[in-house]
């Protein structure tokens, strides 16, 4: 109710949620994350989003988009650089796109 009601997410629920290891689910453990399977991580996000589905916005880009690109295709200077401080929360990834031919549709990106 706290969070519908501030619509934020209180600072001790994010630590607890760092402390899990929430932001680090899809990062492999030698990485410092969870290494969770797909099949895990939804089933993970579906328990959260019991209590409140503002709760999987909090580590959602961390899981998705902003680090498994680091994942499959990043070097293993960039990984030992970065992974750890993404699976830990220390570090909050995003995606921004905008591109002349393609503006914000990534599946339009050539």
């Amino acid at each position: 109710a706290q969070v519908s009601e501030d619509n934020e997410i209180p600072d001790a629920v994010v630590n607890e949620m760092k402390a899990l290891g929430l932001f680090g689910q899809s990062i492999p453990v030698e990485y410092g994350g969870l290494g969770l399977t797909m099949e895990e991580e939804a089933l993970a996000a579906m328990e959260i989003g019991k209590a409140s589905p503002a709760f999987r916005s909090a580590f959602g880009t961390n899981v998705g988009i902003g680090s498994q690109g680091l994942v499959m295709f990043g070097t293993e200077a960039q990984k030992a650089k970065y992974l750890a401080g993404i699976a830990s929360g220390d570090i909050i990834t995003s995606f921004a796109l905008t591109e002349p031919e393609a503006g914000s549709d990534s599946a339009a990106w050539r």
